[in-house]
């Protein structure tokens, strides 16, 4: 257990068992400084209660009395009122990040035809996840952190020492304990907004021309939050997705050596994938 003070003086606590009414011996008592933090841990005991005191002994003027119970393994917290909580992380400085942008490639094989062809596409923002690198904003400490295990955003964005950075001065080296607090709030706040963001398609119509392979890229950008997220005296920043575009989509006929010559010279991303897909014919390569 731990007991964090945000009080504004030095205060008392004292400890009793779970099932204590009387409140009359304590199982253990301390003071904690304004800022400070106290820890206890005694499993033999499954619950318990404490009451907190104003100024340095048990004779002080009551600010938060024993009657909740509390898991030995609890972080609490003595808020600015003097009243004793669960500690929950806090979140801070929230403004936006620099956007990922995200590609998906499909493709209509009209070659075999010698009719135009009329075909309705479907882009799933998923899917561009899926087939996209380097989508994570990181640096030597930071860490992606998921919804349904599909990518949500990354916690220690920037680095402590990164002075113009939001959240300057978080925590280098991210704890397991932080950092499970963290991505369970992180989860609560934004599970909804990050699998809006997913779900996200777009559908069109394209005319094909006969004898051509029809390349359609399309290019999203999802727009992301930043922000810092307190707990427990530690801190670190983090991101997380929040919206996405509508895709920007470039189209591509392949008809001739020449349009294969010009992708292989100017586009060799896209010379990539076609290869990869075995849609580049033996003569053209």
């Amino acid at each position: 257990m731990k007991i964090r003070s945000e009080f504004g003086e030095k205060v008392f606590w004292r400890a009793f068992k779970g099932d204590d009414t009387i409140y009359a011996v304590g199982l253990k008592e301390g003071t904690i400084d304004r800022g400070a933090t106290t820890e206890w841990r005694d499993d033999s005991f499954g619950t318990i209660k404490i009451e907190i005191k104003r100024g340095d002994s048990i004779f002080g003027a009551t600010l938060s009395s024993a009657g909740q119970q509390f898991k030995m393994t609890d972080n609490l917290v003595v808020n600015s009122s003097g009243q004793l909580e669960l500690e929950k992380p806090k979140f801070s400085g929230q403004k936006p990040g620099r956007p990922i942008e995200l590609k998906d490639i499909q493709f209509i094989d009209n070659r075999g035809s010698s009719t135009p062809a009329t075909r309705e596409k479907t882009f799933n923002i998923s899917s561009a996840l899926s087939a996209s690198e380097g989508t994570q904003q990181s640096h030597e400490h930071s860490q992606t952190w998921s919804v349904e295990g599909t990518l949500a955003g990354n916690i220690g964005v920037t680095p402590p020492e990164d002075k113009g950075g939001v959240g300057a001065g978080g925590s280098a080296e991210l704890k397991a304990g932080f950092v499970d607090s963290v991505v369970d709030s992180l989860q609560n706040a934004y599970s909804k907004q990050v699998e809006k963001v997913w779900s996200k398609s777009s559908t069109d119509t394209f005319n094909i021309p006969a004898k051509a392979l029809y390349i359609m890229e399309a290019a999203w950008c999802v727009n992301v939050e930043e922000g810092v997220i307190s707990y427990n005296g530690e801190q670190t920043t983090y991101s997380v997705v929040s919206e996405a575009n509508e895709p920007d989509i470039t189209l591509t006929a392949f008809e001739t050596k020449a349009d294969y010559d010009k992708a292989k010279k100017d586009r060799p991303d896209l010379w990539t994938w076609l290869d990869s897909h075995k849609l580049i014919p033996a003569d053209m390569k």
